[in-house]
């Protein structure tokens, strides 16, 4: 009796098999790093790497880990050969590269193999959290806030955040991680410090709520320093702050060209360093829709919209 013959089966078409492939590589390649036992790149103290440019010391991580999924690297005090002011640079890898191991590592001249964290992150830039989670107040250097800067890398260790400009290019690759390759500056310097930045956060949009001007507590009538109106006949808003005189006055042809509190203003501190909102006086037209100052509904006197 003759054998029937097996019916062949459909093959799937081009495009999943590719997918397929795909997918079993990248697991290969997830299983291969877990099964080295390697350690984190950025656990070794030379992922921080000094330079000198033009005399001008800088400061690096080795490699952008949204794009490495590790590297060889170097031991304490390795100089690049032909720089020794330049710490010696880590052999990044990509995705195609081969040998991955210490031993690898050592026959190139390293100190051994490493991989990174976050290479296989699916972090976006839509995870990045609001900026006000990670800092009571807007960091100074980013001012004007989000009419200039999508976010910034930010730190614990100082308010001298990175910000990052609207439409940057580089906002997906820090969101994955690449923050953590950027260096902490100290504050009104290009002098690095030991620091790292911890992530990346984003800049809210927001609705200004405007008060009026008189309601506020340090609004003095006969003062010129809070625009007060026995003194001043020309203007008709104000930036305004709770710590002090010297309130910015505007007239009414006069628009204010970045939000108040995004404003620095002359009494500013790093903890302290933008103005408090916006007020209206009843001279201007919206000064009846504007909103008395109470302590119990005061802050934020912006809110996320």
């Amino acid at each position: 009796m003759e054998e029937e013959a097996q019916e062949e089966a459909p093959r799937a078409p081009r495009h999943r098999r590719r997918r397929r492939r795909r997918r079993r590589h990248r697991r290969r390649r997830s299983a291969n790093l877990i099964q080295t036992g390697l350690c984190w790149c950025e656990d070794i103290s030379t992922f921080y790497a000094l330079a000198d440019n033009n005399d001008t010391l800088t400061a690096h991580g080795q490699c952008l880990p949204s794009t490495t999924p590790g590297a060889y690297y170097t031991k304490p005090g390795q100089k690049d050969a032909t720089n020794p002011k330049n710490d010696k640079a880590w052999a990044c890898w990509n995705a195609q590269t081969i040998g991955r191991t210490d031993a690898d590592a050592k026959a190139h001249g390293y100190e051994g193999a490493c991989k990174f964290k976050d290479y296989d992150s699916k972090a976006t830039r839509g995870d990045a959290k609001d900026c006000i989670k990670y800092l009571s107040h807007h960091p100074k250097v980013c001012s004007p806030g989000p009419m200039a800067f999508w976010g910034a890398c930010w730190t614990n260790t100082s308010t001298n955040w990175d910000c990052i400009p609207l439409g940057d290019s580089t906002i997906d690759g820090l969101a994955k991680g690449d923050c953590k390759a950027r260096v902490v500056l100290e504050t009104g310097t290009s002098t690095p410090t030991k620091h790292f930045f911890d992530g990346l956060c984003h800049f809210a949009p927001e609705k200004v709520i405007k008060y009026k001007c008189d309601t506020i507590p340090k609004y003095d009538k006969s003062k010129g320093g809070t625009c007060g109106q026995t003194v001043d006949t020309s203007t008709d808003k104000a930036c305004f702050s709770l710590s002090g005189d010297g309130w910015q006055c505007y007239k009414p042809e006069q628009n204010m060209t970045s939000l108040c509190d995004w404003t620095t203003w002359s009494g500013s501190t790093d903890e302290d360093p933008f103005y408090t909102g916006e007020c209206l006086f009843d001279r201007n037209p919206g000064y009846k829709n504007a909103i008395a100052w109470k302590p119990s509904t005061a802050a934020p006197e912006q809110v996320v919209v």
